[in-house]
């Protein structure tokens, strides 16, 4: 009898894996289904993500790694705007052996409302950073 009940325990066991693994989802899609996000705004989060991207590679950095966009608040003359904070990871421009990161700002128009060439020398953070007067954070 115990001989029987291992045997079924096993043949379940067998038989669960392989219905969990037979139903494997495509993890992106599992992510958007759990965040609750619709298509519109998934778009708009990738086309921020590609402005990030490109805009480094504009001005001549090499591009490692880009992140989410993730919620932030900036200040545009005193009033609070909701903006997208995105952070792209580089090799500086003067010593290819240190690693840098360029944070953007973005408004939720996808306009680039900042940039900051974090860790970059100071010709090169004068030159690459774009910090308008009236936006504070």
């Amino acid at each position: 009898m115990k001989q029987h009940n291992v045997m079924c325990k096993i043949v379940l066991s067998c038989i669960l894996l392989t219905a969990c693994s037979a139903n494997k989802e495509v993890p992106e899609i599992a992510a958007i289904d759990a965040l609750q996000l619709d298509e519109k705004t998934i778009d708009k989060l990738r086309d921020i993500t590609q402005i990030a991207r490109e805009d480094s590679e504009e001005i001549g950095y090499k591009v490692i790694m880009v992140s989410l966009p993730q919620p932030a608040t900036i200040y545009k003359e005193g009033k609070p705007l909701g903006a997208y904070s995105v952070k792209v990871a580089s090799k500086s421009k003067s010593d290819q052996q240190k690693d840098i990161a360029l944070i953007y700002y973005y408004s939720v128009n996808k306009e680039m409302m900042v940039r900051i060439p974090m860790g970059e020398a100071d010709e090169e953070y004068e030159k690459n950073k774009y910090y308008p007067k009236d936006v504070q954070f």
